[in-house]
């Protein structure tokens, strides 16, 4: 109810906004409901949510906890807690990062067998499809759905001051602090027949005009097991908005609040979280971080309600065991629709789970860190400095807990010249290995590559040293892929 009346979604005209921008199919829907329900069910279960992207998403000019999944943390963590199933949502985003090989890198510092994989990198490579096909095998390797962001929106900046005690896009601000007499509308309450037809329109909304076409379009509905579906302001219907005459969602947000707008159409809402209040303009303000933040978790917990209905209504006839096997089979029914070749996607990305390991932060999974398959060295060339580990900021990041920007990058810096860094990695996959440097313009150009076939040293051995063996030849096919990654090909 925080939500509907916030956005004040009883307005039909003002909702087209959030209809348009924020639709999904039903199937992404049932997937996220089965999930909730299964997990339940099993009892000791956990849902993770991870966000990936760049500065948009890691919330930077404002505190990291107003970016929006910290947001959606905020409004979901009760109502998971009343379930009994642990709610993780983990933002990995960063600043100024390639899509490659940030997007190769979810499970790496995200967690392992994430429930909703989401995506925003629209402003580095939203013309490339084989991305947006990547990110849905991503989701499809770990069991989950895709949820894609663009990138951009808008500010009301141009807009009047609040009128209101409190303004709207305010954390601080409840329906029950607002003064007696503005709130007109009873509240939204989650019963069967409401959560049904909130289903239905948002259905119905994906099919005249799916708020994240440009993205998923490239692959129409062959990827329906992962639920694609995401959040954009550019989202077209075809005939459902403006009198059936059809529109874009932007064009349905309202005038500012003091021209007969709604409440949230202030100039506050164009706020920052930082003292100065101001930030880059590609930045969502605190304000509408605050707004994608809860149109995803106004989506989330009508989907939970629906669980909770769906299970009222089977635990009667069904044993725990019975639902936990009946929801499983939903699920791989709604999941089974992926392709098994990927039509745009590069061959040694997606055909099957690449393993990507590194020290960037934030990072949640320690199997997949780097210095994890670090191993012991001599130095190449005696009295060599050899390297370094170093733990440069991401843009915008800061150790002020005031802003938490979490986004830093650990790298392995040379110190001299011909110096070697070895890493054991075990069970390559499609026969390459791809090394990337940090980014700034050719890190790797001069670098040399060689590989060393089934050495039995061990990385958790730091009492015995690595030296190459006789076994070790200089690796002649490698790929520049211009994103500051080298490909060793042929493994």
């Amino acid at each position: 109810n925080l939500i509907y009346q916030r956005f004040e979604f009883h307005n039909k005209d003002w909702f087209q906004f959030f209809l348009g921008s924020s639709n999904m199919p039903d199937y992404a829907w049932d997937i996220l409901k089965y999930k909730v329900a299964k997990k339940f069910v099993d009892g000791n279960s956990t849902f993770l949510f991870i966000f990936g992207g760049s500065s948009v998403t890691a919330g930077h000019d404002n505190y990291y906890n107003q970016s929006y999944p910290l947001v959606l943390e905020r409004r979901l963590k009760p109502v998971f807690d009343a379930l009994g199933i642990t709610l993780l949502v983990h933002n990995i985003a960063q600043g100024a990062n390639n899509c490659r090989p940030s997007n190769l890198c979810y499970e790496a510092m995200g967690g392992e067998n994430a429930d909703f994989i989401g995506w925003e990198q629209s402003f580095n490579c939203g013309r490339s499809r084989d991305v947006f096909e990547l990110i849905a095998r991503v989701a499809h390797w770990s069991k989950g759905v895709a949820y894609y962001s663009a990138s951009g929106a808008f500010l009301p900046s141009g807009c009047s001051p609040s009128k209101d005690k409190i303004y709207w896009t305010s954390e601080e601000w409840t329906p029950e602090k607002e003064l007696p007499g503005v709130i007109k509308v009873p509240p939204y309450v989650l019963t069967p027949e409401n959560v049904t037809d909130y289903r239905k329109e948002q259905n119905e909304w994906y099919l005249d005009g799916n708020s994240v076409g440009r993205f998923t379009g490239v692959y129409g509905t062959l990827y329906k097991g992962v639920g694609p579906h995401g959040f954009s302001v550019w989202g077209h219907s075809s005939h459902k908005c403006m009198n059936n005459t059809g529109c874009t969602a932007i064009d349905k947000k309202g005038e500012c609040q003091d021209k007969g707008g709604p409440h949230w159409m202030v100039q506050e809402t164009a706020w920052y979280g930082q003292d100065s209040k101001r930030g880059k303009e590609w930045h969502p303000s605190a304000g509408m971080h605050l707004l994608r933040g809860e149109v995803l978790a106004f989506n989330m917990v009508n989907i939970v309600a629906d669980a909770i209905f769906m299970l009222e209504s089977n635990r009667s006839s069904h044993s725990k065991e019975q639902l936990s096997k009946l929801y499983q089979e939903e699920l791989d029914k709604l999941q089974a629709t992926v392709p098994e070749r990927a039509l745009y996607c590069y061959p040694e990305e997606c055909a099957q789970k690449p393993m990507c390991y590194t020290n960037y932060e934030p990072h949640y999974n320690p199997k997949q860190l780097l210095s994890a398959i670090l191993l012991p060295i001599a130095n190449m060339t005696t009295g060599s400095p050899g390297w370094i580990s170093v733990r440069k900021n991401g843009q915008g990041a800061s150790d002020d807990p005031k802003y938490g920007h979490m986004d830093k990058r650990t790298v392995y810096v040379s110190q001299g010249v011909g110096v070697e860094i070895s890493f054991r990695v075990e069970g390559v996959r499609a026969k390459a290995i791809r090394v990337c440097g940090y980014t700034h313009k050719e890190s790797l150009k001069f670098a040399h590559f060689f590989l060393d076939p089934n050495v039995t040293v061990s990385v958790s051995d730091r009492q015995k040293v690595y030296t190459p063996t006789t076994n070790q030849y200089a690796a002649t096919n490698i790929k520049n892929l211009a994103d500051e990654c080298y490909q060793v090909q042929d493994v």
